[in-house]
């Protein structure tokens, strides 16, 4: 699984053409099973939250979280 940045996130939307919703923020959902629900960790030691398919356990996305500046 790829390590998603704040860069990466802030570029993604929907792939709806001509889309008029709102994409200045988004929901993750599991590609698997849209709708179950997902469980989210923090791992302290490599600093990411790690999102998985709360149905069948299968990885959606790591999202590393910024440093404080």
């Amino acid at each position: 699984m790829t390590t998603l940045s704040r860069e990466q996130l802030d570029g993604m939307g929907c792939a709806t053409p001509n889309c008029t919703h709102d994409h200045s923020m988004f929901y993750l959902h599991s590609r698997c099973h849209t709708a179950t629900g997902v469980h989210v960790t923090y791992y302290k030691a490599t600093g990411t939250l790690k999102i998985i398919c709360a149905r069948c356990e299968r990885p959606v996305a790591e999202i590393a979280v910024a440093q404080r500046v």
